[in-house]
C-alpha cells in the first residue's frame, strides 16, 4: 500500500500548474515573450477561415467575432490586450485543433478524460472593466485555432492576441534533424511528426500549478475538472466533509473515484446573480441553486467518455456566492448516498437504483474538488471518516504548499513527453517509446528522454490493460500579470 502511494507521489510530481480569475495590467501585451502570433484575424458576424493580417481590430454589434489562425499548432497562455472600450464587456475565447469545431458548443472538448495541466475547458470568459492586457492562467494546447466572440453590447477594441509559450517555440525548419525526398507527401509526414513531437515534449516548470493556495482560504480551483488525492484509493464507504466558498458560479467535487476516473461526481451551482455571471452562461447544464449528482466523466457526453446524470434537485435555500458553506457527503452500506449544506439535507438517493452504463455505482475510491467551466471557488477544512465508525481516515486543512502535490496540481518538475498536443490525455510508455525515436531524428530534445523525473522501476508501473501508465499528464494552468 505505502508502495503504491509512494510510485503516484513521484509521478504527480512529474508535471503540474497555478490559477485565478482573469485580470489586466497596464503593461503592453506585446512585451509578453516568449510568445506565438497569429498568422491572420478574420473579424465578422461568424467564425470565418480566411484570414489576414490585422494589427488590431474591433468588436461591436455588427461583427462580433474575431477568428485567430496561427498557421500551425501552437500551445500556451493565452493573452490580449484591450486598446479602448465604452463600458464593461464580456468577451468569450474559444480554441480549437481544427476551424471547424470552433462553432461547437464546447468547441473540441472539454477536457474530462482526466485533470490535465492546463484548462479542462477549451471555452473561457472574461470580464472586461479597462483597458490592458489580459491574461489567463489556463494553459491551451494544443489548437491552431482561436476565436474571441463579444457577448455583450458595446464595443472593444483590441490588439496583441497571442499565447505564451508553454511549449519549444522552435520551428520545424530550424530543428537539428531533417527530412527531404521527391514526394512533397511524404515530406509534409515527416513535418507533422517533428511538429507534433516539438508540440508534446514539455520542458521542466514550463507548465503552471492549476491550483492556488491561500493560507488562510485554503484551495482556489476554477475551470478544472476535479483533482484527486493520491491518500485515498481505498477508502470505501466514508464521509467527506470541507467548507466552500463559491467566488463565481459554483464548485465541482467527486468521490468514489476509481482509477480508471469514472465515479460520482457533484456539483452545486449558487443562485449566480447577474452582476458576476457570464452571458454565455449554459443554465441548462449548470441550473441555478441546484445539485447535480453523476456518474461517469462529467456531466455533459463525449464519444468514447459518456456522463451519466443520476439526480438532479433544487435547494430548498438560496446558495450565495461570497459565503462559507460546509457540505457533507455521506456514502454508506447498502449504496446510501446522502449529500447536505449547512446542515440541511438537499439530497438522498440509494444508488443501488442506478446502473450507469450497465455497472453498478462503486463506494470506493478517493475524492477530488474542482469547478466548471468559468467557475471558481474555494475549499478548505477537508476531513473524511468512516461512515460506520467515525474513525477519521483523512485531514487536511488545504492551506499548505503540500497540498498541490497531494492533488497532483503544482507546476511540472520535470520534463515529460504527452502522447499528443491536446491536453486531454495521459502520459503512457508506450506511446513515448515511439516518440523517443522521433526526437532522435528531429528535435533533438534527448533531455526529454533523462529528464529529471524519478527512477521507476518495472514493478511500480500500474497497469492498464495492454499498456502502463507512467504518470498523469496534468496539464493546466496558472495566471500571471501580463
Amino acid at each position: 500500500m505505502l508502495a503504491f502511494k509512494a510510485i503516484l507521489v513521484a509521478l504527480l510530481q512529474i508535471s503540474s500548474a497555478s490559477l485565478g480569475t482573469s485580470r489586466s495590467t497596464s503593461k503592453p501585451c506585446r512585451s509578453v515573450a516568449p510568445s506565438f502570433w497569429p498568422d491572420g484575424i478574420a473579424v465578422d458576424t461568424s467564425y470565418k477561415a480566411k484570414t489576414s493580417k490585422l494589427s488590431r481590430f474591433t468588436l461591436n454589434s455588427r461583427s462580433r467575432v474575431a477568428t485567430v489562425d496561427y498557421g500551425t499548432e501552437r500551445a500556451g497562455l493565452p493573452f490580449f490586450e484591450v486598446v479602448e472600450l465604452e463600458k464593461p464587456v464580456q468577451v468569450e475565447l474559444r480554441f480549437s485543433e481544427a476551424f471547424i469545431y470552433l462553432k461547437e458548443p464546447w468547441s473540441d472538448g472539454p477536457y474530462l478524460f482526466n485533470t490535465g495541466q492546463a484548462n479542462s475547458f477549451r471555452v473561457e470568459t472574461f470580464n472586461i472593466t479597462q483597458p490592458g492586457c489580459y491574461k489567463s492562467r489556463f494553459v491551451q494546447g494544443g489548437q491552431r485555432w482561436q476565436a474571441l466572440r463579444l457577448l455583450t453590447d458595446s464595443f472593444v477594441t483590441i490588439r496583441n492576441v497571442g499565447l505564451e509559450s508553454t511549449i519549444n517555440t522552435v520551428e520545424v525548419r530550424d530543428l537539428p534533424g531533417a527530412f527531404s525526398c521527391s514526394d512533397n507527401i511524404l515530406n509534409d509526414i515527416w513535418k507533422l511528426g517533428a511538429r507534433a513531437t516539438i508540440d508534446s515534449c514539455l520542458g521542466k516548470s514550463t507548465q503552471p500549478a492549476v491550483w492556488q493556495i491561500d493560507p488562510n482560504n485554503g484551495a482556489y480551483v476554477a475551470n478544472q475538472r476535479p483533482a484527486m488525492t493520491i491518500e485515498g484509493h481505498s477508502f470505501t464507504n466514508y464521509t467527506l466533509e470541507f467548507d466552500a466558498f463559491i467566488d463565481r458560479g459554483g464548485f465541482w467535487w467527486a468521490v468514489a473515484q476509481p482509477l480508471a476516473l469514472d465515479g460520482l461526481h457533484i456539483q452545486l451551482t449558487g443562485e449566480m446573480p447577474s452582476r458576476s455571471s457570464f452571458a454565455n452562461t449554459n443554465n441548462t447544464v449548470t441550473p441555478p441553486n441546484t445539485l447535480l449528482l453523476a456518474s461517469g466523466f462529467g456531466f455533459v457526453n463525449q464519444t468514447t467518455l459518456p456522463s451519466y446524470i443520476l439526480a438532479s434537485t433544487k435547494i430548498p435555500f438560496s446558495v450565495k456566492e461570497k459565503t462559507w458553506y460546509r457540505i457533507k457527503t455521506v456514502l454508506g452500506g447498502e449504496g446510501k448516498l446522502e449529500i447536505s449544506v449547512d446542515g440541511r439535507e438537499v439530497l438522498k438517493v440509494n444508488l443501488t437504483n442506478y446502473a450507469p452504463g450497465g455497472k453498478p455505482v462503486s463506494t470506493t475510491g478517493p475524492f477530488g474538488f474542482g469547478a466548471w467551466q468559468d467557475q471558481a471557488a474555494y475549499f478548505r477544512n477537508a476531513i473524511a471518516y468512516d461512515t460506520a465508525n467515525k474513525s477519521v481516515i483523512y485531514r487536511n486543512p488545504l492551506t499548505g504548499p503540500e497540498t498541490l502535490v497531494e492533488y497532483g496540481t503544482q507546476e511540472n518538475l520535470g520534463t515529460v513527453c504527452l502522447d499528443g498536443p491536446k491536453r486531454d490525455r495521459l502520459v503512457w510508455l508506450g506511446d513515448f517509446y515511439h516518440t523517443s525515436r522521433i526526437i532522435g531524428a528531429s528535435t533533438g530534445g534527448f533531455n526529454y528522454t533523462r529528464d529529471e523525473r524519478p527512477p521507476i522501476r518495472e514493478e511500480d508501473l500500474v497497469p492498464m490493460g495492454k499498456a502502463a501508465v507512467v504518470a498523469r499528464q496534468q496539464h493546466q494552468f496558472h495566471k500571471r500579470p501580463c
